[in-house]
Parts: structure tokens; C-alpha cells; sequence
């Protein structure tokens, strides 16, 4: 398995007409600075913070959070905090 430099194009945005097709244009176009054929490609993993940073900056409408019982966490990552994210043995305050 290749996995492509990813950390080589972080810098880079992919801004295309209508926005749906903004993720393939983006793709073929690292594709090319790899010498990688789109084709050869089995897993893209993308992410992205526009809803997180609307609601963040409070842009756009007005929105609740809703969870069901045993599902805590999601309450708790509400705020996007990174602290020790990773850090199993984590006491929380």
C-alpha cells in the first residue's frame, strides 16, 4: 500500500464550481503533483470544518444539539477542546 505525502498539499484550496465537484477536482489534482493515477486510488479520507467553524463564529441558523442516553461524549466534545485527546487514562474536571 502507497500512501500519498498528504502533508505536501495541506496548503492548498480547491475551489471549483458548482462545490460538489470541489473534492474530485481536489483529488485529481493531487493525483497529478504525485505522478499517482486517480484510478490507483482505494481509500480518500476527508474532513472539514465549515460546519464546525459556522457555529463556532455563530453564522447561519439557529441549531441545537441532540443526543440520546449513553451517548455522553458527544455533550463533552461539543466544545471542540483538543486537549490530550488521544490520552486514554484522561480525568476529566
Amino acid at each position: 500500500m502507497n500512501i500519498l505525502p498528504a502533508v505536501a498539499f495541506l496548503d492548498d484550496r480547491f475551489q471549483v464550481l458548482p462545490p460538489d465537484d470541489a473534492i474530485l477536482d481536489g483529488i485529481g489534482q493531487v493525483c497529478a503533483r504525485a505522478g499517482v493515477a486517480p484510478g490507483e486510488v482505494t481509500m480518500v479520507i476527508h474532513g472539514t470544518t465549515l460546519a464546525t467553524n459556522a457555529l463556532i463564529e455563530r453564522r447561519g441558523a439557529k441549531t441545537a444539539l441532540i443526543t440520546t442516553k449513553g451517548f455522553r461524549d458527544v455533550i463533552e466534545m461539543r466544545t471542540e477542546s483538543r486537549f490530550e485527546q488521544y490520552d486514554l487514562n484522561l480525568v476529566l474536571p
